[in-house]
Protein backbone atom coordinates (compact mmCIF):
# COMPACT_ATOMS: atom_id res chain seq x y z
CA UNK A 1 0.00 0.00 0.00
CA UNK A 2 2.86 2.36 1.14
CA UNK A 3 4.62 1.66 -2.14
CA UNK A 4 1.35 2.72 -4.27
CA UNK A 5 1.10 5.80 -2.14
CA UNK A 6 4.70 6.60 -2.60
CA UNK A 7 3.79 5.96 -6.44
CA UNK A 8 0.86 8.12 -6.65
CA UNK A 9 2.70 11.31 -5.44
CA UNK A 10 5.72 10.86 -7.66
CA UNK A 11 3.19 10.71 -10.11
CA UNK A 12 1.95 13.91 -8.75
CA UNK A 13 5.30 15.59 -8.82
CA UNK A 14 5.44 15.01 -12.03
CA UNK A 15 2.33 16.65 -13.33
CA UNK A 16 3.27 20.15 -11.31
CA UNK A 17 5.69 22.71 -11.06
CA UNK A 18 6.34 22.89 -7.34
CA UNK A 19 7.22 25.71 -5.29
CA UNK A 20 10.36 24.69 -4.08
CA UNK A 21 10.96 23.84 -8.29
CA UNK A 22 10.09 27.26 -8.85
CA UNK A 23 13.68 28.88 -8.88
CA UNK A 24 15.37 25.74 -11.02
CA UNK A 25 12.48 26.59 -13.25
CA UNK A 26 13.62 30.42 -13.85
CA UNK A 27 17.51 29.41 -13.66
CA UNK A 28 18.05 25.52 -14.65
CA UNK A 29 15.12 25.00 -16.70
CA UNK A 30 16.97 22.14 -18.43
CA UNK A 31 17.39 20.07 -15.70
CA UNK A 32 13.60 20.41 -14.19
CA UNK A 33 12.56 19.59 -17.67
CA UNK A 34 14.49 16.57 -17.32
CA UNK A 35 12.55 15.41 -13.87
CA UNK A 36 9.36 16.21 -15.09
CA UNK A 37 9.77 14.52 -18.20
CA UNK A 38 11.01 11.29 -15.96
CA UNK A 39 13.96 10.99 -18.09
CA UNK A 40 16.00 11.89 -14.95
CA UNK A 41 15.08 10.61 -11.24
CA UNK A 42 15.15 12.94 -8.28
CA UNK A 43 17.50 12.79 -5.22
CA UNK A 44 16.13 11.22 -2.41
CA UNK A 45 16.92 13.35 0.35
CA UNK A 46 14.95 13.15 3.30
CA UNK A 47 17.59 11.13 4.75
CA UNK A 48 19.92 13.89 5.19
CA UNK A 49 21.03 14.76 8.53
CA UNK A 50 20.26 18.54 7.85
CA UNK A 51 16.93 18.10 5.63
CA UNK A 52 15.62 16.12 8.97
CA UNK A 53 16.72 18.35 11.92
CA UNK A 54 15.08 21.05 9.42
CA UNK A 55 11.95 19.39 9.76
CA UNK A 56 11.97 18.90 13.39
CA UNK A 57 12.78 22.42 14.18
CA UNK A 58 10.63 24.33 12.00
CA UNK A 59 7.41 24.07 14.52
CA UNK A 60 9.58 25.23 17.61
CA UNK A 61 11.45 27.67 15.42
CA UNK A 62 7.64 29.38 14.27
CA UNK A 63 6.55 29.22 17.74
CA UNK A 64 8.85 31.22 18.77
CA UNK A 65 8.57 33.69 16.90
CA UNK A 66 4.82 33.96 16.88
CA UNK A 67 5.34 34.53 20.70
CA UNK A 68 7.75 37.23 20.14
CA UNK A 69 5.10 38.82 17.22
CA UNK A 70 2.02 37.93 19.14
CA UNK A 71 0.48 36.17 16.33
CA UNK A 72 -1.56 33.35 15.96
CA UNK A 73 -1.09 30.88 13.52
CA UNK A 74 -2.20 27.21 12.02
CA UNK A 75 -0.21 24.75 10.34
CA UNK A 76 -0.52 23.93 6.56
CA UNK A 77 -1.08 19.97 5.80
CA UNK A 78 -2.56 20.48 2.25
CA UNK A 79 -1.60 21.62 -0.73
CA UNK A 80 -2.84 24.36 -3.15
CA UNK A 81 -3.01 24.15 -6.44
CA UNK A 82 -3.05 27.19 -9.01
CA UNK A 83 -6.62 27.36 -11.01
CA UNK A 84 -5.39 27.26 -14.69
CA UNK A 85 -1.22 26.50 -15.02
CA UNK A 86 0.08 23.17 -13.75
CA UNK A 87 1.48 25.00 -10.33
CA UNK A 88 1.24 23.13 -7.37
CA UNK A 89 2.11 24.51 -3.39
CA UNK A 90 3.38 23.21 -0.15
CA UNK A 91 3.67 25.78 2.52
CA UNK A 92 4.43 25.57 6.58
CA UNK A 93 1.92 27.89 8.42
CA UNK A 94 -1.01 30.38 7.66
CA UNK A 95 -2.17 33.15 10.04
CA UNK A 96 -5.47 32.35 11.02
CA UNK A 97 -7.09 35.40 9.53
CA UNK A 98 -5.72 33.26 6.49
CA UNK A 99 -4.18 36.34 5.00
CA UNK A 100 -0.41 35.79 5.28
CA UNK A 101 1.96 32.54 4.45
CA UNK A 102 4.79 31.66 6.87
CA UNK A 103 7.64 30.00 4.89
CA UNK A 104 10.50 28.60 7.57
CA UNK A 105 14.03 27.87 7.11
CA UNK A 106 16.48 26.74 9.60
CA UNK A 107 19.79 27.72 7.85
CA UNK A 108 23.39 27.81 8.56
CA UNK A 109 24.96 31.02 9.49
CA UNK A 110 26.91 31.55 6.34
CA UNK A 111 23.51 31.72 4.46
CA UNK A 112 23.26 35.09 6.39
CA UNK A 113 24.79 37.09 3.87
CA UNK A 114 21.84 36.60 1.44
CA UNK A 115 19.52 38.13 3.88
CA UNK A 116 18.98 41.73 4.62
CA UNK A 117 18.34 43.09 8.11
CA UNK A 118 15.70 41.93 9.84
CA UNK A 119 12.11 42.91 8.50
CA UNK A 120 13.26 43.25 5.11
CA UNK A 121 12.38 41.86 2.09
CA UNK A 122 16.38 40.40 0.71
CA UNK A 123 16.35 36.80 0.89
CA UNK A 124 17.87 33.97 -1.12
CA UNK A 125 16.56 34.34 -4.57
CA UNK A 126 15.92 30.64 -4.24
CA UNK A 127 13.18 31.57 -1.47
CA UNK A 128 11.99 34.33 -2.90
CA UNK A 129 10.90 32.61 -5.68
CA UNK A 130 9.33 30.06 -3.80
CA UNK A 131 7.68 32.28 -1.49
CA UNK A 132 6.17 33.78 -5.09
CA UNK A 133 5.31 30.57 -6.17
CA UNK A 134 3.09 29.66 -2.39
CA UNK A 135 1.58 33.37 -3.39
CA UNK A 136 0.19 32.63 -6.38
CA UNK A 137 -1.14 29.22 -5.94
CA UNK A 138 -2.83 30.53 -2.96
CA UNK A 139 -4.24 33.69 -3.98
CA UNK A 140 -2.56 36.26 -1.85
CA UNK A 141 0.16 38.69 -1.53
CA UNK A 142 1.50 38.71 1.94
CA UNK A 143 4.64 36.10 2.77
CA UNK A 144 6.48 36.29 5.56
CA UNK A 145 10.00 34.41 5.42
CA UNK A 146 10.75 32.87 8.93
CA UNK A 147 14.56 31.77 9.16
CA UNK A 148 16.88 30.41 11.80
CA UNK A 149 19.86 31.76 11.60
CA UNK A 150 22.76 28.80 13.39
CA UNK A 151 20.48 28.09 15.45
CA UNK A 152 21.38 31.61 17.55
CA UNK A 153 18.69 34.20 15.78
CA UNK A 154 15.43 34.36 14.50
CA UNK A 155 14.54 36.56 12.12
CA UNK A 156 11.36 37.60 9.60
CA UNK A 157 11.54 38.60 6.18
CA UNK A 158 7.89 39.85 5.63
CA UNK A 159 6.80 40.14 1.72
CA UNK A 160 3.94 41.88 -0.30
CA UNK A 161 4.28 40.47 -3.81
CA UNK A 162 2.81 42.77 -6.25
CA UNK A 163 -0.24 41.86 -9.07
CA UNK A 164 2.42 42.31 -11.94
CA UNK A 165 4.57 39.64 -10.25
CA UNK A 166 2.45 37.43 -9.48
CA UNK A 167 1.34 37.24 -13.05
CA UNK A 168 4.87 37.60 -14.42
CA UNK A 169 5.60 34.51 -12.08
CA UNK A 170 2.46 32.58 -13.16
CA UNK A 171 3.31 33.26 -16.90
CA UNK A 172 6.88 31.93 -16.60
CA UNK A 173 5.45 28.96 -14.78
CA UNK A 174 3.49 28.18 -17.57
CA UNK A 175 6.03 29.01 -20.42
CA UNK A 176 7.86 26.20 -18.74
CA UNK A 177 5.55 24.12 -18.60
CA UNK A 178 4.62 24.54 -22.24
CA UNK A 179 7.77 23.00 -22.96
CA UNK A 180 7.52 19.68 -21.03
CA UNK A 181 3.35 19.01 -22.61
CA UNK A 182 4.66 19.95 -26.19
CA UNK A 183 8.40 17.89 -25.70
CA UNK A 184 10.58 20.95 -26.24
CA UNK A 185 13.92 20.57 -25.34
CA UNK A 186 15.66 23.57 -23.45
CA UNK A 187 19.22 24.35 -24.53
CA UNK A 188 20.43 23.72 -20.97
CA UNK A 189 19.57 19.95 -20.71
CA UNK A 190 21.92 18.34 -18.01
CA UNK A 191 24.52 15.70 -18.61
CA UNK A 192 23.10 12.50 -17.30
CA UNK A 193 19.63 13.57 -19.25
CA UNK A 194 21.62 13.32 -23.01
CA UNK A 195 22.52 10.47 -22.01
CA UNK A 196 19.34 8.91 -20.80
CA UNK A 197 18.02 10.43 -23.84
CA UNK A 198 21.03 9.23 -26.43
CA UNK A 199 22.36 6.82 -25.05
CA UNK A 200 24.97 5.26 -28.03
CA UNK A 201 26.67 7.40 -29.85
CA UNK A 202 26.85 7.95 -34.22
CA UNK A 203 29.58 8.49 -36.05
CA UNK A 204 28.78 11.97 -37.22
CA UNK A 205 29.94 15.70 -37.19
CA UNK A 206 27.73 18.20 -35.96
CA UNK A 207 28.86 22.16 -36.78
CA UNK A 208 28.75 24.24 -33.38
CA UNK A 209 26.16 27.33 -33.77
CA UNK A 210 28.25 30.41 -32.65
CA UNK A 211 26.67 30.47 -29.19
CA UNK A 212 27.55 26.85 -29.20
CA UNK A 213 31.35 27.70 -30.32
CA UNK A 214 31.49 30.49 -27.60
CA UNK A 215 30.21 28.04 -25.07
CA UNK A 216 33.27 25.21 -25.77
CA UNK A 217 35.63 28.15 -25.74
CA UNK A 218 34.53 29.57 -22.71
CA UNK A 219 34.80 26.08 -21.03
CA UNK A 220 38.43 25.56 -22.21
CA UNK A 221 39.18 28.89 -20.71
CA UNK A 222 37.62 27.78 -17.07
CA UNK A 223 39.38 24.50 -17.19
CA UNK A 224 42.52 26.07 -17.54
CA UNK A 225 41.58 28.34 -14.40
CA UNK A 226 40.51 25.63 -12.69
CA UNK A 227 43.84 23.74 -13.39
CA UNK A 228 45.97 26.66 -12.22
CA UNK A 229 43.73 26.65 -8.65
CA UNK A 230 43.94 23.19 -8.42
CA UNK A 231 47.60 22.88 -9.01
CA UNK A 232 48.16 26.23 -6.52
CA UNK A 233 45.99 24.21 -4.09
CA UNK A 234 48.28 21.11 -4.29
CA UNK A 235 50.93 23.20 -3.21
CA UNK A 236 49.46 24.79 -0.51
CA UNK A 237 48.27 21.70 0.69
CA UNK A 238 51.82 20.12 0.56
CA UNK A 239 53.24 23.00 2.31
CA UNK A 240 50.55 22.71 5.21
CA UNK A 241 50.85 18.30 5.60
CA UNK A 242 54.77 18.52 5.56
CA UNK A 243 55.14 21.17 8.17
CA UNK A 244 52.14 18.75 10.42
CA UNK A 245 54.45 15.70 10.07
CA UNK A 246 52.64 13.26 12.79
CA UNK A 247 50.81 15.73 14.20
CA UNK A 248 47.12 15.76 13.44
CA UNK A 249 45.98 18.87 14.51
CA UNK A 250 47.65 22.40 13.34
CA UNK A 251 46.38 25.09 15.46
CA UNK A 252 46.82 29.16 14.49
CA UNK A 253 48.63 31.12 17.29
CA UNK A 254 45.49 31.71 18.89
CA UNK A 255 44.70 28.14 19.61
CA UNK A 256 42.05 28.34 16.53
CA UNK A 257 42.11 25.07 14.73
CA UNK A 258 42.95 25.47 11.11
CA UNK A 259 43.64 21.79 9.90
CA UNK A 260 42.93 18.39 10.81
CA UNK A 261 45.58 15.53 9.47
CA UNK A 262 43.98 12.34 11.11
CA UNK A 263 44.37 8.68 10.23
CA UNK A 264 41.10 7.34 9.05
CA UNK A 265 39.58 3.82 11.15
CA UNK A 266 40.79 0.78 9.40
CA UNK A 267 38.09 -0.84 7.48
CA UNK A 268 37.74 -3.51 4.53
CA UNK A 269 37.54 -3.95 1.26
CA UNK A 270 36.89 -6.82 -1.21
CA UNK A 271 40.03 -7.91 -2.99
CA UNK A 272 39.21 -8.62 -6.51
CA UNK A 273 42.53 -8.45 -8.00
CA UNK A 274 43.25 -11.55 -5.46
CA UNK A 275 39.66 -12.97 -6.33
CA UNK A 276 40.54 -13.31 -9.96
CA UNK A 277 43.90 -15.17 -9.46
CA UNK A 278 42.31 -17.75 -7.07
CA UNK A 279 39.10 -18.19 -8.54
CA UNK A 280 38.96 -17.14 -12.40
CA UNK A 281 36.74 -19.64 -13.38
CA UNK A 282 33.96 -18.13 -11.15
CA UNK A 283 35.40 -14.81 -11.94
CA UNK A 284 33.94 -15.45 -15.46
CA UNK A 285 30.62 -16.74 -14.62
CA UNK A 286 29.96 -13.39 -13.26
CA UNK A 287 30.88 -10.92 -15.84
CA UNK A 288 28.61 -9.38 -17.72
CA UNK A 289 28.82 -7.78 -20.97
CA UNK A 290 27.21 -3.74 -20.52
CA UNK A 291 27.00 -1.02 -22.94
CA UNK A 292 29.78 1.51 -22.42
CA UNK A 293 28.45 5.16 -21.19
CA UNK A 294 29.14 7.95 -23.72
CA UNK A 295 32.44 10.61 -22.43
CA UNK A 296 32.39 14.36 -22.78
CA UNK A 297 36.08 15.54 -23.72
CA UNK A 298 36.40 19.08 -24.72
CA UNK A 299 39.53 19.12 -27.35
Amino acid sequence: MQQELDTLADENRLQHVWSTEAFSALTKPGELWALKKGITKREDISGIEKVQLGNVFQEPIMRAYAGRKGISFDSADYTMYHPTVAMASHFDYISQDRTTLYEVKNLGIAQKKYYGDDGSDQIHPRYKAQCLHEAACHGLRNVVLVACFGGETIQHFPMIFSEDEITNHVQAMAKFWATVVEDVKPEDLPEDAVRALFPVSRAATIVATNHVSLAANSLSVIKEQIKALEDRESELRNMIVSYMQANDTLADIDGSVLATFKSAKASKKFNMDRFKADNPSVYEMYLEETQGSRRFLLK
